[in-house]
């Protein structure tokens, strides 16, 4: 038992430290809560950092911050665009469309830029100082696209918060708050978080 946090990884994927001690853990479980202090030694392993060699993340969870003018006529639209990552890696575009459809009321249309399937609607109400007052649905979460044609790859449902969606005065404008998801690359690095994971 050490309190020194200084880990590295051995030629095997072992975390040790400078004293060559290896470092043990309780391996994740799906559906056991990593959190739960477990007293006794039974079930440590030495946790290990696999090095698998290229790895990608599908994207899932997204962020698209939008001002939509105020001064719009209805039936006037708005576009911008998000890049995503699909199961294999791929960078893949979704393209936002945003419709007046009367006062203080936009539609949200959420398109696969290469397949041009709807992957999602949305419409969205405002209050008089523009601040967005609902949504239907509540929460936009993409349809996923399984077998994509020239890869085979999936493009994950994807969940895009929209909350901080505003309709002012002025031009529209648009800003991608982060998506998760990766292209293919190696692991550069490791952390522990206040709970060891």
């Amino acid at each position: 038992l050490t309190r020194a946090g200084s880990f590295v990884p051995d030629k095997n994927g072992n975390l040790v430290n400078t004293a060559g001690f290896t470092l043990m853990g309780y391996e994740y479980k799906a559906g056991v809560d990593p959190t739960v202090v477990v007293n006794g030694f039974d079930g440590l392993v030495p946790v290990q950092l696999k090095d698998e060699g290229l790895v990608a993340a599908g994207s899932t969870k997204g962020t698209m911050e939008a001002n939509l003018p105020s001064g719009a006529a209805v039936g006037d639209q708005s576009k911008t665009s998000m890049v995503v990552y699909d199961s294999q890696g791929n960078t893949r575009i979704l393209d936002f469309t945003y419709t007046k459809t009367g006062p203080n009321a936009w539609g949200l249309n959420v398109v696969d830029r290469t397949s041009g399937t709807t992957v999602g609607t949305q419409t969205m109400t405002f209050d008089a100082a523009g601040k967005r007052i609902g949504a239907v649905p509540a929460t936009l979460t993409t349809t996923a696209i399984n077998n994509l044609p020239g890869t085979g790859a999936n493009l994950g449902a994807i969940t895009i918060d929209t909350t901080k969606t505003t309709q002012l005065g002025g031009d529209f404008s648009s800003t991608t708050g982060g998506i998760d998801g990766s292209k293919p690359s190696t692991m550069s690095s490791f952390e522990t978080d206040k709970a060891g994971i």
